[in-house]
């Protein structure tokens, strides 16, 4: 079987149109862990959507949508990691992103059309997934450290699964390098 979620999407919704987009995330190695082990990835996605005269619409992914592999990543997929192989250490040049692909407006002519596993080879059956999707929220540091004259540390108080963000200024070709860990060292 294959696990699937459920959201209301509705409050991301606005009046005139709209663009559901879908951001596919391979590592680009097979561990098991997060990926098929039969290399047998990619999205299914369907929308029921209930219109203000009643009527009932379907938007499905098929072979309309449009798909491109980000040129952000060097190679098209992310290759190195640290630990037991399942720390994923990211490279990304930001100005390869398709910046606007989310938007109505963008314009994905250049992107290709999704290959589909044909239906004879579907061989599982769709469950709902029993862990509930991951919740979001911002946690903020509980200590902010200058540690040199270009690298500072942040401190969150304990250990947390997370994903990191922050907003910082910059050129063409400013390097940002983020490095996590989980335990402090006896210095601090």
């Amino acid at each position: 079987h294959q696990f699937y979620n459920t959201w209301d999407i509705a409050p991301f919704l606005r009046q005139g149109p709209n663009a559901i987009a879908i951001h596919v995330y391979y590592q680009g190695f097979n561990n098991n862990m997060w990926v098929s082990g039969d290399l047998r990835m990619g999205a299914i996605a369907e929308a029921a959507i209930r219109l203000r005269s009643g009527k009932r619409m379907a938007i499905r992914t098929d072979k309309t949508w449009r798909c491109a592999v980000s040129r952000a990543w060097p190679d098209g997929r992310i290759v190195t990691t640290n630990g037991y192989d399942t720390q994923v250490l990211e490279n990304i040049d930001s100005r390869l992103l398709d910046h606007g692909w989310r938007e109505p407006a963008f314009n994905d002519s250049t992107w290709s059309a999704p290959s589909a596993v044909p239906v004879s080879r579907k061989d599982y059956t769709f469950v709902p997934q029993l862990i509930p999707p991951l919740e979001f929220s911002v946690l903020r540091p509980v200590r902010i450290k200058k540690v040199a004259p270009d690298a500072w540390q942040l401190d969150f108080g304990r250990e947390i699964t997370g994903q990191f963000g922050m907003t910082v200024p910059g050129r063409d070709g400013h390097v940002v390098e983020i490095r996590h860990a989980e335990e402090m060292n006896p210095d601090g």
